[in-house]
Formats: C-alpha cells, structure tokens, sequence
C-alpha cells in the first residue's frame, strides 16, 4: 500500500509485471476511488465548463465522454480530466490530486452563471476493468449489449442490482470500462466482477501497473507530464484543444505556444534507450554530452522488451531518429526519439 493523494491505495496486489501482462492479455480490475467525481448541473452548466475548457463542451451531446485540460490565465494546466454528460448535467472527473484544486477552480469562476456544483468524490466509487476481454467479462456479469456502448460513451445501468454510471474510456492502451457506483456497493461489485472474470485471467491491478501501462500508450501524468509550468500545447495534446469560435480559459497563452517555431521551443518527445536501465523523473537528457532537457517518466516496457521514457527537450531536436542521451545513475545511455504512443493495441 502507499499513500497516493490522501488516500491509502495499492500499488500492486500480487506483482506490478504479472498485473500488466494481465491488462494486455486479458483483463485487470482497477480500483479509481481516488479520483475525484464532481457532478455539475444547473441551466449554465455546459456555457461554464465551456469557459473553463480547453475542449469544448458545447456540442458535446448526451451520454458521451470527452477528455480535456482546465488552463489557467497563463496557459498552465490546472489538471487533465474527463468529462461525462448524461442529459442536463455534467460528472467532472479530476485526477486525485487535482480534485479540491479542481473544486474550488470551478467555484471561483462561477460568477452570475446558474451553475450548481457537487464534490460526490465520498458518496460514489469508481473502478475501471482494461483489456481485451474486458467487454466479455462484463458481459458475463450481466451487462447487456456492452458492444452497443461505443468508444467515449455513457449510459445509466444495473450491475449486480446496483445503479451504476458505465462509460467506455480508459488509461492503458486497452479496451475498457468505468463503472461509478455508489461508495458502499463497491466492495461486492469488485468482488464479483473479479469472480466471474478469474477463468479468463482477470486480475486485480495496482497504481504501479496502471503506470506502466499508460506510459507505454504515452498518456500524461499530472505532475508529470502535465503541471502548472507546463501546457497541453507543449504536451503535445492540440488535438484536444478547440480554439476556433470559442473563448476559454488560457486560449491567447495557448495559442502563443502553438505559433511559436523556435528551434528552443519546448516540446514532449518519447526516448527509447540502447539498454534496459531505467530512466526516471528529473534525470537529465543529453546532446553531445550536455543537459538539454529532462526526463518526465520512465520505465521498462513489459509489452515491448524495452526501456522506454517521455521528456521535454527543445523542439530542434524532437524529430524522431535523433541520437540523444539519458543520464541514468552516473552513466550516459545513448537514446533515440520514437513516436508515442510506444505501445497501442494495433501492434
């Protein structure tokens, strides 16, 4: 167990290396309790999140999901999140750690907006099963139709008796699904998807896993990859920013980011190394034996055979195939920029 955002969660239940090999070959079972769940409703509710959204909100259409950033004025992420709309309310989805920060974000700037908003993080759980049999063990569970839920979608259900949220999203790479239920109904929800999923090999899967995992599918980390000194831009997620027709939060400070050419700019690349240490946070990447950057995440990729990491360097030297290094305890590793995502189910 380890203290993660206040809350005492696993890090592995049996071995971080046995639990992802699960999620790519058949299903793991994740526990996202940790995660905030802030329910927004209210006649503004859409117009406000709009505001706050890198993504847009508006035109985002009933029981469907999308992923986004809250920016502040200078473009900093506040966090990456996941939003999902039922009909004529919101489920704002932060990151444990961002979740008050998130909170009072939104409280801040709820101004003369008819806006309500709702911290459900206690009262309501949240568990996640990833894979390629994830469909087929919910389906066991007696989920009907889950093929009918599309990819970034939503709908209310019945699992086990309980009334639960499923949403089909994920952070692995995999196939999967979320379910939202309420707090004390978790404990025999878990129980019994693990239960009637353990003859296809679904196994219950920590916070070491989950890292390895979304690192291989290069999806950011909050307080990694993503930070208040560091924007989506410069993360490479413009593909998840709406700037046309619409003001938010950050936009001029994010549009100066996505104009700017410099060979200096600061851009997010993904390394893979000649040998299997491991790069970790901070240490430093190399040209031509100097520091022109650091190293955001790191590990050895279980799926790929490989040592594998994401860091920000200048944009001159962000192109893949360039020669770089990695200063791993004392040693220069020679590495190579790669496209992310190092991993996705096609390969």
């Amino acid at each position: 167990m380890t203290n993660f955002a206040g809350w005492e969660a696993p890090l592995f239940y049996t071995h971080i290396l046995s639990e992802h090999k699960a999620v790519r070959t058949a299903a793991g079972l994740f526990d996202l309790s940790h995660m905030g769940r802030l329910l927004v409703s209210g006649r503004d509710c859409i117009r406000f999140l709009d505001l706050l959204s890198a993504n847009a909100m508006e035109g985002l259409p009933p029981w469907r999901a999308r992923y986004t950033m809250f920016c502040d004025e200078n473009g900093g992420t506040i966090d990456d999140l996941v939003v999902f709309r039922e009909t004529e309310r919101l489920w704002v989805i932060p990151n444990a750690v961002n979740c008050l920060a998130v909170l009072s974000w939104m409280k801040d700037h709820v101004g003369r907006l008819k806006v309500d908003i709702a911290n459900r993080t206690s009262e309501t759980a949240m568990l996640a099963i990833q894979g390629p049999r994830a469909a087929e063990v919910l389906a066991k569970c007696g989920v009907p139709s889950v093929d009918g839920l599309g990819w970034f979608r939503l709908r209310n259900d019945r699992l086990f008796g309980a009334p639960v949220v499923l949403s089909r999203t994920g952070y692995t790479g995999e196939d999967g699904f979320e379910v939202v239920a309420p707090a004390e109904k978790l404990r025999g929800i878990w129980a019994k998807i693990l239960n009637a999923g353990k003859p296809m090999g679904v196994a219950p899967v920590g916070l070491g896993a989950r890292d390895t995992l979304r690192l291989e599918a290069g999806l950011p980390l909050y307080g990694h990859e993503l930070s208040r000194t560091i924007n989506p831009v410069e993360a490479g997620l413009s593909r998840f920013i709406r700037f046309k027709d619409r003001k938010f939060i950050g936009k001029e400070a994010l549009l100066r980011t996505a104009r700017d050419e410099s060979p200096e700019a600061r851009r997010l690349v993904g390394l893979e190394l000649s040998s299997q240490r491991i790069a970790r946070h901070g240490q430093k990447i190399l040209f031509g034996g100097r520091a022109v950057g650091e190293i955001t995440s790191g590990t050895f990729s279980a799926s790929l055979e490989k040592s594998i990491a994401m860091g920000y360097i200048p944009g001159r030297l962000s192109a893949a195939g360039t020669r770089l290094g990695v200063g791993v305890s004392h040693e220069d590793v020679p590495a190579t920029v790669v496209a992310i995502p190092f991993y996705s189910r096609r390969t």
